[in-house]
């Protein structure tokens, strides 16, 4: 099965490009805000698992996970750590909507 060239050079799948674009709009939409991992998690519906879960639990951690640290990678989101705690926030690259053709809000263009 063919994949975008876009899939090809970041290597991603249209799964983990799905979790990029929810991601990316949050942080877009409360730019003036750092959240956790786990705030953005919650933010998103992803279930925190304690235990037992489902494997589409599993598997929505996991991609949600990969989509973090690959807009991290291509710097369309910023991370640091501050006070022993790991915080992401919108980052200075602001053109993820040409690369996976995402609807980012106007203020941010």
């Amino acid at each position: 099965m063919p994949i975008s060239r876009t899939h090809f050079e970041l290597g991603i799948t249209g799964e983990i490009e799905d979790w990029m674009k929810k991601i990316y709009t949050f942080l877009a939409e409360n730019e003036e805000t750092a959240y956790t991992q786990k705030e953005i998690a919650d933010a998103l519906g992803v279930k925190e698992v304690n235990g037992w879960a489902t494997q589409g639990e599993l598997k929505a951690i996991e991609l949600f996970g990969k989509a973090l640290e690959m807009l991290d990678a291509i710097d369309c989101i910023e991370s640091r750590e501050i006070g022993g705690i790991h915080y992401f926030a919108i980052g200075p690259r602001r053109d993820l909507e040409k690369l996976l053709s995402v609807e980012v809000p106007p203020l941010l263009r």
